[in-house]
């Protein structure tokens, strides 16, 4: 029923947007804001029966089948105690979300005020940016150098690019950071053979619930923001002040786009409400399949499968790379050291698999479940992809608003998008690559 209920809300949405463009309706102001006051209306309705309708699929799936809520499931689920390094980081997020958020409202209030929609846009973007980075960097640098710390002698400081060292060297010794012309080798390193007790199941456990962590459901923000541009226009005189800073063009001109842009922006907002339905019971399946595999009555077999699931999805490299950091990072906030840690927990099958290497002093590391200088690159391109749609996003607001023309524009974002691909392809894979590579020589020579 909330199903059928969401989709005729939004075909609804989708309808009247069609209306505004008609000659008789854009050529009658109060019409048009009818219109307007109803698809907005509608907009809300179809936001709270979503809601309900994911409410609906979590107690199907959740409060009836596994016997808990859904936020609690997860919850538990977390392989890493509130207090652990993992903890800290999501604590420091919260207050990151926080922070950003009042300084968000604050921006919409500036940007309702002033009318200056660019300048809101662009100042929008560049704190996403910020937000994105004040996450990674201050935990990178904090758990880097906890885990030299353990090394050093009392005195030394820790460094976070000799930390990086003593987690990939043993990668540097084998592979090299040679991600092209040891592709096979790498390859072989994300295939597990057969259903397997010990480190395997442990890893396989971390990857499962790193890929449960990233299902998000933000279609309630994106339907806000759209509703807040819905909103926006209008309002009195409010459009025509927008347009007149963001199009270089005239303002004749601008009001006719101006409904042909209002149709495409409901579009987009019923095309989103209306997948993200018809694709959150299967989300929901997903969860409460990896929940029932990491309770006490799920066997090995099971993790085993759902991993292989995983392993067909396009964003199953970086899932296992955020899986294998939480793996290692439990061990890192425990205290110990990776390379006796692995050992220590090894099953013969971990002994006997031919991605185990020597280092010459009856010691055995595992790859397979270590954190990998190749994993950088899958953790960072994600990062890079949002950055660069965000900081396209601000320069074209920064550049309309200095009445720069499309022409020179297009000149512009021409040559910027040349050196963004040069970036991804030659510096992005290699970050922090020569630093790191100098330690792991020095920490290789000193144990041979």
């Amino acid at each position: 029923m909330m199903f059928g209920l969401g989709i005729g809300l939004n075909t609804i949405v989708l309808i009247l947007s069609i209306f505004t463009v008609f000659p008789d309706v854009a050529n009658s102001p109060n019409v048009k804001n009818i219109l307007c006051l109803i698809i907005i209306v509608a907009q809300v309705f179809s936001i709270l029966v979503g809601n309900l309708y994911q409410k609906s699929i979590d107690r199907a799936w959740f409060d009836e089948k596994v016997g808990k809520p859904k936020s609690e499931v997860i919850k538990e689920l977390a392989p890493y105690k509130h207090d652990s390094v993992l903890g800290a980081r999501e604590e420091m997020r919260q207050g990151l979300v926080a922070l950003t958020s009042v300084f968000m409202v604050c921006c919409i209030y500036w940007g309702f005020m002033t009318g200056d929609a660019l300048k809101f846009v662009a100042v929008v973007c560049v704190v996403a940016i910020a937000f994105i980075y004040a996450d990674y960097v201050t935990h990178n640098s904090f758990y880097t150098k906890r885990y030299d710390e353990k090394f050093i002698k009392e005195g030394e400081t820790p460094n976070s690019a000799r930390g990086l060292a003593r987690i990939y060297r043993h990668e540097y010794a084998h592979l090299g950071f040679k991600r092209f012309a040891c592709r096979r080798g790498y390859n072989s390193l994300s295939s597990y053979n057969n259903p397997q007790a010990g480190l395997q199941d442990k890893c396989i456990r971390c990857i499962l619930f790193s890929k449960i962590d990233a299902i998000k459901n933000p279609e309630i923000y994106y339907g806000a923001v759209i509703m807040f541009f819905n909103i926006f226009l209008i309002l009195p005189n409010a459009a025509d002040k927008a347009i007149e800073n963001i199009l270089p063009v005239s303002i004749d001109v601008a009001e006719k786009a101006l409904p042909y842009i209002l149709v495409a922006v409901n579009v987009v907002f019923a095309v989103i409400n209306i997948v993200s339905m018809a694709l959150y019971e299967r989300k929901s399946k997903f969860i409460a399949a990896v929940a029932n595999a990491l309770s006490v009555k799920g066997t090995i077999e099971n993790r085993y499968d759902l991993y292989k699931d995983i392993k067909k999805e396009h964003d199953f490299k970086l899932m296992r790379a955020r899986g294998i950091y939480v793996f290692n990072s439990i061990t890192i906030d425990k205290g110990e050291d990776l390379d006796k840690y692995l050992d220590a927990q090894a099953s013969d099958e971990d002994r006997r698999n031919e991605s185990i290497i020597g280092n010459g002093v009856n010691r055995m590391e595992y790859l397979k479940y270590r954190m990998l200088f190749i994993h950088r690159f899958h953790t960072n391109f994600q990062r890079f992809i949002h950055t660069v749609i965000l900081s396209y996003i601000a320069l074209a607001c920064i550049l309309l608003d200095l009445k720069i023309d499309l022409i020179t524009i297009g000149v512009i974002f021409a040559i910027i998008s040349v050196l963004v691909l040069l970036f991804a392809i030659f510096i992005l894979p290699n970050i922090g690559r020569c630093r790191i590579k100098k330690q792991c020589q020095i920490l290789n020579q000193g144990n041979e």
